[in-house]
């Protein structure tokens, strides 16, 4: 009785694979199908029209993972540049949505990274000379001169090492209550921050 019961469901799922086997093959035709005819509209195009299609079809992100990331992570890096992360709460929390957002934009649209890169250099060009902030103390100035941020990723680690290191040295010492630290900690970060972008 138990074999009859095993061949009745191996019938039964046989069948099913079948269905949906077939199932699967019909679906996929009226894709096919519309892919020859855009295929065929785009082959009675002019050839200027052809080329415009293939620039506008062309990919931009790379094909390869690695690359697709450092790409990625080098428009990111340009879009934090132009656009410096706000210091208000509400806008904090939506700042990493709005870069996501032109990340991908701009990834996805050559016109749109093209205007990315002119903002960016433009932006980059500009030198960064003096540096003046004051502390919450009116009788403590931090002033820091900075001629140029290195582009090499270790010099720039090193220099904003260092600048971390002038900056603290001139605030009073860390305090050991944990708010009282985390408002130094978030004070010290923004004269950073300042110090760069300025």
């Amino acid at each position: 009785m138990e074999s009859i019961l095993i061949i009745i469901a191996v019938i039964i799922i046989t069948l099913l694979y079948f269905k949906i086997k077939q199932y699967m093959e019909v679906a996929k035709q009226p894709v096919q199908a519309t892919t020859t005819t855009a295929n065929n509209t785009n082959s009675n195009a002019t050839p200027a029209a052809a080329n415009e299609a293939k620039i506008l079809n062309t990919p931009i992100l790379p094909e390869d993972v690695t690359l697709r990331r450092h790409y990625l992570s080098n428009v990111n890096s340009m879009l934090q540049l132009i656009f410096p992360q706000p210091t208000e709460s509400t806008l904090k929390r939506h700042y990493a949505g709005m870069i996501e957002s032109k990340t991908t934009a701009c990834a996805n649209d050559s016109a749109k990274m093209q205007a990315l890169v002119n903002a960016y250099y433009a932006k980059k060009s500009s030198p960064i000379i003096v540096t003046t902030a004051s502390v919450e103390s009116p009788a403590l100035v931090i002033t820091t001169t900075i001629s140029t941020i290195p582009e090499d990723s270790t010099l720039r680690r090193h220099y904003i090492t260092q600048m971390k290191a002038n900056i603290a040295s001139k605030l009073p010492p860390k305090p050991e209550d944990s708010t009282l630290r985390r408002h130094y900690q978030q004070h010290l970060h923004s004269q950073i921050k300042a110090s760069l972008a300025a």
